[in-house]
C-alpha cells in the first residue's frame, strides 16, 4: 500500500527559503531508498505546529485521505513537523492509529507498536514543545531588550511616527535630485550654481 508524506512549516518567512522543499527532496531519497510508492504530498506551508493536524488546510485532506484507506503509512522529516505541542502530537497519532495508519519519522528512531516506541514518541513530542517555548522565550527577551534601548521593533509605523531610516533614506534620495535638477537648470542657462551669489 502507498505512503503519504507530510511536511510543514511554520512562517512565512520559512516558506519563502524552500525549506518545505528540503523536506519534499528528503523524503524522495527516502521513499527511493526503501522503494516506497508515494500516494500524495501534504504540504502545509506557514501553519503554526500548535494548530492541530486535522485544523490544518494539508492536514484535514490528510484525515479525510486517511478515512477512504488511500494510504497505511505516514512519512514526516521529524516528529516537529507533525507538532510542535504534546497533545497535538499525541491527539494526531491516535487519531490516526483508530484509522490504521502509522507514523514514521525520517531522520528518528521511532515507532509505536511497542511500549518504549510510544515512550520514545512521548519523549520526542515534549522536546519539540520544549525546543519551541524555549526559542519563544529567547525571542521574547531580545524584543524586550531591543526595546529598552529604543530600538525599532518592526511591524507597521504607527499614525504619526515616520521611520528614521526611511526618512534618511527618502532625504539622500532628495538632496540627489536635487543637485541634478540644479545642475541641470544651470546648464541649460549657462549660469553657474554659485552665480546667484557673487
Amino acid at each position: 500500500m502507498p505512503v503519504a508524506v507530510y511536511c510543514r512549516v511554520s512562517s512565512e518567512e520559512q516558506a519563502e527559503r524552500g525549506t518545505i522543499e528540503i523536506q519534499k527532496e528528503f523524503a524522495a531519497k527516502y521513499v527511493d531508498l526503501y522503494q516506497l510508492e508515494v500516494f500524495d504530498y501534504y504540504c502545509d506551508d506557514g501553519i503554526s505546529g500548535t494548530i492541530p493536524v486535522e485544523a490544518r488546510p494539508e492536514g484535514s485532506r490528510l484525515f479525510r485521505d486517511a478515512k477512504e484507506k488511500k494510504f497505511d503509512t505516514i512519512l514526516f522529516y521529524k516528529i516537529d513537523r507533525l507538532g510542535r505541542k504534546v497533545r497535538v502530537i499525541l491527539n494526531a497519532v491516535h487519531d490516526l492509529e483508530e484509522l490504521g495508519v502509522s507514523i514514521r519519522s525520517m531522520t528518528e528512531p521511532l515507532e509505536t507498536e511497542t511500549p518504549t516506541g510510544r515512550f520514545m514518541l512521548t519523549s520526542l513530542a515534549g522536546i519539540s514543545e520544549l525546543e519551541r517555548d524555549t526559542i519563544l522565550s529567547r525571542m521574547w527577551a531580545g524584543s524586550q531588550r531591543a526595546a529598552r534601548l529604543g530600538n525599532w521593533l518592526g511591524g507597521i509605523v504607527p499614525f504619526g511616527y515616520q521611520n528614521d531610516e526611511w526618512i534618511a533614506e527618502k532625504n539622500t534620495w532628495a538632496f540627489r535630485n536635487s543637485n541634478r535638477s540644479c545642475n541641470r537648470c544651470c546648464s541649460n542657462t549657462g549660469r553657474s550654481r554659485n552665480s546667484d551669489r557673487e
